[in-house]
């Protein structure tokens, strides 16, 4: 009887389409929180560079006959490596023609999601500070000198005019607590950002209507009390039990929240607020070369032919660094 065979070309094919399909699935998803928090820009360069001015250029009397008034803006440069970011999923020929349970396939499609969340990996690697080779080897500083939050700037000045810069210490876990922290960090955080000539806040009213929440999973209950509820308890000091209950001023005042849970926070007691109508986002990725691949058997590769092996190799170039992060603020606990 004769037997179907699947060419080799038919079936690497389909382990690429696994590939590929998963990516384009999982991408919208990713994209759209990614351009919450990052610039998404595109290069020619390997190392580009950026700037920022310290002050703005306020206008000022102009007497008549005199040179028009100029202020020293001040300026601060940083730059962006781009890196090369890829996979390899190699496989011998026989576990291709040998694989009941799919698992290429799989593998295949968890390196398409992988690839489309890397910049969300990136950017809670450097939000939460951690050592990952995989992904940054070393963590950018922010242009001032300092990492992503930080009370101080890197003159060892108040971050952005505010004492406690753009890291606030909590006052707890509860909702009460997140409530009142939410509250202390808007108000001298984000409304009370000055620029270096110590006048001019760094928002307009219109960056400053929405606020993305950022946290771990296990604040899940208490983050939903806070700015979700419509009705909250009054916890009179000194009583055990709460008084009446009064509205949600988050909700009343406007305030476009949107919570955010992950489990890239891990178990982290820490908790973030973002800006996402801010001009210029926390984290900025440079993107130099998009997504290419290549596929390697027997029909385009001699070491497939002597020794049986196969693979899918995916790459792209980008760099991601830390922007000024105006509009971060970690409240910490």
């Amino acid at each position: 009887m004769a037997s179907l065979v699947i060419s080799n070309k038919a079936t690497i094919a389909g382990i690429k389409s696994d590939f590929i399909n998963t990516y384009r699935k999982t991408e919208p998803e990713a994209l759209a929180f990614l351009r919450l928090v990052m610039e998404m820009i595109n290069t020619d360069e390997r190392n580009p560079q950026y700037y920022y001015r310290e002050s703005p250029p306020l206008p000022g009397h102009w007497p008549a006959g005199e040179a028009i008034p100029t202020q020293g803006m001040g300026e601060k440069s940083y730059s962006l490596l781009v890196r090369d970011w890829g996979v390899h999923i190699p496989w011998h020929r026989n576990d291709r023609q040998d694989d009941l349970t799919r698992s290429l396939q799989t593998a295949a499609r968890q390196a398409g999601s992988g690839f489309a969340r890397l910049g969300i990996e990136v950017f809670f690697q450097m939000l939460l500070g951690t050592s990952n080779p995989r992904l940054l080897p070393s963590l950018p500083l922010s242009p001032d000198g300092v990492p992503i939050t930080s009370v101080l700037d890197g003159n060892g000045d108040p971050r952005f005019g505010s004492a406690q810069g753009n890291k606030f210490s909590g006052s707890g876990i509860t909702s009460t607590a997140f409530y009142d922290d939410f509250w202390k960090a808007w108000g001298e955080g984000f409304t009370s950002f000055r620029h270096t000539d110590s006048i001019t806040p760094y928002f307009e009213q219109s960056e400053l209507t929405k606020a993305l929440i950022i946290y771990a999973p296990k604040h899940e209950k208490a983050m939903r009390e806070t700015f979700i509820a419509t009705q909250r308890a009054t916890i009179v000091p000194g009583v055990a039990t709460a008084g009446a209950s009064t509205s949600n001023v988050i909700l009343e005042s406007g305030l476009e929240i949107t919570l955010w849970s992950t489990p890239y926070m891990g178990t982290s007691n820490k908790w973030f607020i973002v800006l996402p109508n801010a001009h210029v986002k926390p984290v900025v990725r440079a993107e130099k070369e998009s997504m290419r691949s290549v596929e390697y058997n027997e029909a385009n590769s001699d070491i497939s032919r002597m020794r049986g092996q196969e693979g899918l190799i995916l790459w792209q170039r980008a760099g991601y660094t830390s922007n000024l992060p105006l509009a971060l603020i970690e409240v910490t606990n």
